[in-house]
């Protein structure tokens, strides 16, 4: 089948890489032309436009960063996907979308006689899930291109659905990660040795997929040492951040930070933690 394939990042790349694989001829395009290099090297052709790109095929995907960018590429009226797109072509929008525009994109691909999915995805292909919304046919005659990149395929209702099952897999993900990390600090107030914690944790009825795989929840995280003064020499990057040639802005002893470093062994030495998190917060909208 002759594909397309627009945004070919960190998630579009592998994707596409996949339909390749699968014995699809593939046209694509990414704003960066770099990023359609290797799949050119594997038989891609490359083009200027998502129009060129549609222009040339009869079914066009799109890995995009976030909503604008797939309104833009979609609609666009002169370089955009719908308007190269032939009648009875179809359009599937795997980016973590908004709802609303993906129900919005559905309904102009629907007045042109082009059928539509929005199929966002989490993990990494060719094992990755897709939650796909859209016509139920329309879902059941491309569920083959999404098999050859995905190990989970859900249709989970019509346009706009896709996006929203993602959006309720975001926000449990980061409540999952939030909680954690609150546990850890619980924990860590109470004196308990985090190194500890955090192998005793995902073996009980806590278990949590974040202290898994998360970096910053990993066990060896909270084996740290104080480090010794002499690690805090002036260097060139800070006397260039300073501004004073030789002098280090002093920071008050509460307000210094503590180094943390991973010391697989050394146990929590003092019982202090100090560090920062961010609220995690996801793009999509309602």
């Amino acid at each position: 089948m002759r594909l397309g394939f627009v945004g070919t990042g960190t998630m579009g790349a592998p994707m596409a890489s996949c339909l390749l694989d699968a014995g699809h001829e593939l046209t694509v395009y990414d704003v960066r032309p770099a990023a359609t290099a290797a799949l050119v090297a594997r038989g891609a052709q490359a083009t200027g436009s998502p129009a060129e790109v549609a222009r040339s095929s009869e079914v066009v995907f799109t890995s995009l960063p976030g909503p604008r960018e797939v309104e833009r590429v979609a609609l666009d009226p002169s370089s955009g996907i719908l308007a190269g797109l032939a009648a009875g072509g179809a359009y599937i929008d795997m980016t973590t979308n908004a709802p609303a525009v993906a129900r919005r994109i559905a309904e102009a691909c629907r007045t042109r006689g082009i059928e539509m999915l929005d199929a966002p995805v989490s993990g990494r292909p060719p094992t990755m899930t897709v939650m796909a919304g859209g016509d139920a046919p329309v879902f059941a005659k491309y569920r083959p291109l999404l098999a050859a990149m995905a190990g989970n395929i859900f249709h989970v209702g019509e346009a706009g659905a896709g996006c929203t099952a993602k959006l309720v897999t975001q926000y449990l993900g980061y409540t999952n990660f939030v909680a954690a990390l609150e546990g850890m600090l619980i924990g860590a107030k109470a004196g308990i040795d985090l190194a500890q914690l955090a192998c005793i944790v995902p073996l009980s009825a806590g278990a949590s997929r974040d202290l898994r795989q998360h970096p910053a929840l990993r066990p060896q995280r909270y084996l740290y040492r104080r480090r010794h003064p002499r690690h805090r020499r002036q260097g060139p990057r800070t006397r260039l951040r300073s501004g004073a040639r030789g002098r280090r802005p002093r920071q008050s002893r509460t307000s210094r930070p503590r180094r943390l470093e991973p010391c697989p062994g050394a146990g929590l030495g003092a019982r202090r933690l100090s560090g920062r998190h961010q609220d995690p917060r996801s793009d999509g909208r309602l």
